[in-house]
């Protein structure tokens, strides 16, 4: 009978659960009466068995956190979610729509004048703070390039 018990409590120790955590949970809970079982039937006749029960009970939920620790270890996850971070990292966060060679009317003082440059328009996906409860979502970015070679009127005279 004592076998049979020990065999129904060693088979529920390996008993697996949804997250690796609960499952390292699981594997101490399901350790404490198998230890407390094995304590309590091979203490000594000149012994108390509820002192060799919490003994034996401590010994295997210590002995399951170390193999719960290594069985139901996250480093695979915990790698894969760095890699995945890294790449996100490294990926520009915008996506060319337009590009176009135009004349712009760059204002200059009181007169303004066009100058010839360069757009690009690009979707980006960016949350910028606005005060503490408020945030900004942009959605569209435009970059110009204006040439550097214009002419100023006044050096023509």
């Amino acid at each position: 009978m004592k076998k049979m018990s020990l065999f129904i409590l060693t088979i529920s120790l390996t008993s697996a659960c949804a997250t690796n955590s609960k499952s390292r949970w699981a594997m101490m809970g399901a350790a404490a009466p198998v230890g407390g079982v094995i304590g309590y039937s091979t203490a000594p006749d000149d012994e108390k068995p509820e002192a060799h029960a919490f003994l034996w009970s401590a010994v295997f939920v210590a002995a399951a956190a170390i193999i719960g620790n290594y069985l139901y270890s996250d480093d695979k996850e915990l790698s894969s979610l760095r890699a995945e971070n890294q790449t996100l990292k490294t990926k520009p966060n915008f996506e060319l729509i337009s590009e176009n060679e135009e004349k712009f009317y760059v204002p200059s003082g009181t007169v303004g004048e066009y100058k010839k440059g360069k757009y690009k328009v690009k979707k980006i996906d960016v949350w910028v703070d606005d005060g503490p409860n408020a945030k900004i979502h942009q959605d569209l970015r435009l970059e110009l390039n204006m040439n550097e070679k214009s002419k100023d009127k006044k050096s023509e005279k």
